[in-house]
């Protein structure tokens, strides 16, 4: 019985840490010092977890076809803020913006995007930091005489 338990720890402790290694750092990963755009067509958006991920086709100067990686929040923060499976349709043109890898490879961690109809979507993080420093910035102005 007593090895039964430690196999069942020992099993237990090993899919702790294939999970946990599976989730990484941003720093070590993308520049959060820098940000690219790339324009082009969606082929894969997964609204999913621990990052929800996207794949856009980008037609580079040489006519050369690069599929870009985007990675982005997990689902909950996304949904969270206002994100759902339908937020980002496959075929749609669009251009997103993000921090590229130190490494140079077609590969970002999301920032902004714009849609082909001018529909403009920030990562929720920023949007609810941009909101919360307008709310601020309005509670400043001096109130309105009766």
């Amino acid at each position: 019985m007593r090895s039964t338990t430690k196999a069942l720890v020992c099993g237990l402790w090993l899919l702790c840490v294939n999970v946990a290694s599976a989730h990484h750092a941003f720093a070590p990963v993308y520049d959060g010092g820098r940000t690219v755009t790339v324009a082009g067509i969606v082929t894969a958006f997964r609204l999913v977890n621990p990052h929800a991920q996207m794949s856009v086709d980008v037609t580079d100067d040489a006519g050369k076809v690069v599929t870009w990686n985007v990675e982005f929040d997990g689902r909950l923060n996304l949904t969270n803020g206002g994100w759902s499976d339908d937020t980002v349709t496959i075929g749609e043109r669009l251009s997103v913006t993000g921090n590229p890898t130190h490494t140079g490879s077609s590969r970002m961690f999301f920032v902004s995007l714009q849609k082909a109809d001018g529909t403009a979507l920030l990562r929720p993080a920023i949007a609810r930091f941009q909101a919360l420093e307008e709310q601020r910035r309005q509670r400043k102005q001096p109130a309105a005489s009766p």
